[in-house]
């Protein structure tokens, strides 16, 4: 067991490198698979000659090759897509139960397996969708659904306890995403 803390910083560029390395060393095929799509559709692109005259022999008005070619390689990227969102998806938990919490220091999001406390000040934005509430730091975006609220206005009243805590570049940035959510109710807080 590490008996001491760590402290260290990590540039913005080395975790945009590392971003990508890790994102194509976690899902290598995915990447490898997508790359090998693009190479086949490039290379098939170079047959749309022969593709165009065998077409236009059957009838096919002019350009319909490389439309039957982009439908195949659209039809491919979409499959792609579809078997890395079920490759992400069994990394983690998506569908667990989610405890948010409003501390004197900011906020605490959690489940069974991970655990996130977000000081007020490392709060980069707070938005409303029409479907809830979502709290940013830097490229995190914690969601938190309307029917978690017992009503729309306590979710409100905790957008107005949210902004009033932090800091200017996190309101710059969130109010034009609050409209109504930041004006108190008459009588209220």
């Amino acid at each position: 067991m590490l008996d001491r803390e760590l402290t260290y910083h990590v540039p913005f560029k080395r975790l945009v490198k590392l971003s990508r390395t890790m994102s194509r060393k976690a899902f290598g095929r995915v990447w490898l698979v997508t790359v090998g799509w693009i190479a086949v559709f490039l290379l098939t692109c170079f047959a749309g000659p022969f593709v165009e005259q065998r077409l236009a022999v059957m009838g096919w008005p002019d350009g319909a090759g490389f439309l039957v070619l982009l439908t195949l390689f659209l039809a491919g990227i979409f499959v792609i897509r579809a078997w890395a969102q079920r490759q992400s998806k069994s990394r983690a938990d998506y569908d667990a139960e989610v405890t948010f919490r409003q501390e004197p220091g900011g906020l605490r999001i959690d489940t069974n397996n991970i655990e996130y406390y977000l000081k007020w000040r490392g709060i980069a934005q707070i938005l409303i969708e029409p479907d809830g509430l979502v709290v940013s730091h830097g490229n995190l975006f914690f969601f938190v659904p309307n029917d978690a609220f017992a009503s729309l206005g306590e979710r409100d009243q905790l957008v107005r306890e949210i902004f009033a805590n932090i800091g200017q570049d996190a309101k710059d940035r969130s109010i034009a995403h609050l409209g109504q959510a930041l004006v108190a109710p008459a009588g209220g807080t």
